[in-house]
């Protein structure tokens, strides 16, 4: 865990203080323009080591979290398959509804004579039609009857119920996805909290199945709800991003606009993360969204200071982590291919292939690995709030990884 601290203190505060510094040299050496950006990674890097100063104990805590959060995992592997089974079937419900919305369409569609056609019998010459081409200028399209070109005798016509379903499939595959996600967190959630409260040395045999039939069964309702919150909140973000003002410039409208907009998100990912850890306490306690959002509300005022520690923290080091080990061995793996095929004339090629199909496949995996520990680390966070509450002790290194800095 100390290792990946300082993996994330090169990667936000040493690495972009050094990029900057460079840029900075280069504006001064007579390179034009790199000063500005060079001075801006420069106090990004000096923010960014701040932040790392200032909150120094809790991010140690917050590593050592994630170490045993990771040992946690380790004895309720069974939710690895778990959680690849339900991104399976998250990817087979996006193509089983992208098909039909597609053969809906294809069905709720007809052939109709294409409006570009010439009018009269000279519409139409030998095996295909003629009509008068589009031209463009300046954006403004207009019909050119000077010119004859080739045109479709059809076009296809798109009913108003094909165009519904449409909308409508696509907002369900929208809830459908992240109801198999919230499951998942659910399902991760319970088995976690379990193995949590259970006796240490106690069997983890039938604790994922367990967590899944209350996921699949009681708390469906739950899920669902939050997963049509997400949804809700991913589409107002959506569309406050492309009400973005038009003409670019610098005005009172587009800075009023601009701050709107970051009160949005910061609202929506307040929201979001509220509405997550509300479902961990779901598969903790079996309380329905609103009560358990409720009580995970208090428990944030609380421990602000380390629920927000545990919000940033985690998911940075475990990012910055992924990132250098898909990093270390497409350096590796392209080396290697690279003194494989030396002298090759085609060496160079196949060394960038590889090495670009190496870094995408071991991002993609340590990823996925990567995430199922987040979707620990909130329900182990979650059960040591609980444990406080109680003044229990269920776990001794929860509580001496939580020791050095008193709540």
């Amino acid at each position: 865990p100390r290792q990946v601290v300082w993996l994330m203190v090169i990667a936000n505060s040493v690495l972009p203080m050094s990029m900057g510094a460079a840029l900075a040299g280069a504006s001064a050496a007579g390179a034009d323009g790199l000063f500005a950006p060079g001075l801006c990674l420069v106090a990004l890097g000096a923010f960014g080591g701040l932040i790392v100063c200032l909150w120094r104990r809790r991010i140690a805590k917050a590593a050592d979290l994630l170490a045993l959060t990771a040992h946690s995992v380790n004895e309720n592997r069974s939710v690895f398959t778990a959680s690849f089974l339900f991104q399976a079937s998250a990817v087979a419900v996006t193509l089983v509804v992208a098909f039909l919305a597609c053969l809906f369409l294809a069905t709720d569609s007809q052939l109709v004579r294409s409006p570009d056609l010439l009018p009269g019998a000279d519409g139409v010459q030998g095996d295909h039609c003629v009509g008068h081409p589009v031209v463009c200028d300046d954006g403004e399209c207009h019909e050119d009857l000077s010119q004859v070109t080739t045109v479709p005798c059809c076009v296809a016509s798109v009913g108003g119920l094909g165009i519904a379903y449409t909308v409508g499939a696509f907002l369900f595959l929208l809830w459908a996805t992240s109801l198999i996600y919230a499951l998942k967190q659910f399902t991760i959630s319970g088995t976690v909290a379990q193995w949590y409260f259970s006796p240490v040395g106690s069997s983890t045999s039938g604790n994922l199945m367990r967590s899944l039939r209350h996921g699949l069964g009681p708390q469906i309702g739950t899920l669902a709800c939050a997963a049509a919150i997400k949804n809700a909140l991913g589409l107002l973000r959506g569309l406050v991003n492309s009400a973005q003002p038009r003409g670019g410039g610098c005005n009172i409208l587009t800075a009023v606009y601009f701050v709107f907009q970051g009160l949005v998100a910061l609202m929506a990912e307040v929201l979001e993360t509220l509405t997550e850890y509300a479902v961990v306490y779901a598969a903790v306690s079996g309380m329905a969204l609103r009560g358990s959002g409720r009580v995970v509300a208090d428990m944030g005022k609380r421990y602000f200071g380390d629920a927000v520690a545990m919000w940033a923290f985690p998911e940075t080091m475990l990012g910055t982590l992924v990132l250098y080990l898909a990093l270390v061995w497409t350096t590796l793996m392209g080396a290697g291919t690279w003194l494989l095929l030396l002298g090759d004339p085609q060496g160079q090629t196949a060394t960038v292939a590889v090495s670009a199909g190496v870094f995408s496949v071991s991002l993609l995996i340590l990823s996925f690995f990567s995430g199922v520990v987040l979707d620990a680390v909130k329900a182990v966070f979650v059960c040591y709030c609980l444990d406080k509450d109680r003044h229990q002790i269920s776990r001794w290194d929860m509580h001496e990884a939580f020791s050095a800095v008193p709540l």
